[in-house]
């Protein structure tokens, strides 16, 4: 980034290589609407007549925007924390400013950031891997494979 933008200070790269990664992923959720998984989605609805269902993530809060936009997923999430646009990719940073405001989540439901699991074992936090992509497994952190498996251990809380 200093040499595609030298004139730029250092969090003035930050916020341009953010902003460039984060258009290009609005541009991905936009094209390729199969993202979208129905059956989990559906589900997720389900637990919001009990629970209120939050999303931390490292995205700033205008690329989320634009992202649970173009997923048709705004009503979703009743809470988001998010990245500030002059931070680095730190998702323990965002974990940290949640817990600050809204305590403990009672579980972590994740994807494959193992930084995310580390942080909510250093501070016991229930979490699971969302693994319904078949990715690798992530050693220490239990994994749910399917919606049936993410039922039986959500509803064992």
């Amino acid at each position: 980034m200093a040499r595609l933008y030298p004139k730029l200070d250092e969090t003035q790269r930050v916020i341009k290589a953010r902003e460039i990664y984060f258009e290009s992923v609005c541009q991905y959720v936009a094209q390729n609407p199969r993202l979208r998984n129905e059956t989990i989605i559906k589900y997720f609805q389900t637990l919001k007549q009990k629970y209120r269902l939050a999303l931390i993530t490292t995205n700033t809060q205008s690329a989320l925007k634009r992202i649970l936009q173009a997923s048709n997923l705004q009503d979703l999430f009743d809470i988001t924390q998010v990245s500030l646009p002059e931070e680095r990719d730190d998702k323990r940073v965002v974990f940290a400013r949640f817990i600050k405001q809204y305590g403990k989540p009672v579980i972590y439901v994740g994807g494959d950031r193992k930084d995310s699991y580390d942080y909510c074992r250093e501070n016991n936090i229930h979490c699971l891997f969302a693994n319904l992509e078949s990715e690798e497994e992530i050693l220490g952190v239990e994994s749910v494979h399917n919606l049936t498996e993410l039922k039986a251990k959500l509803s064992a809380l």
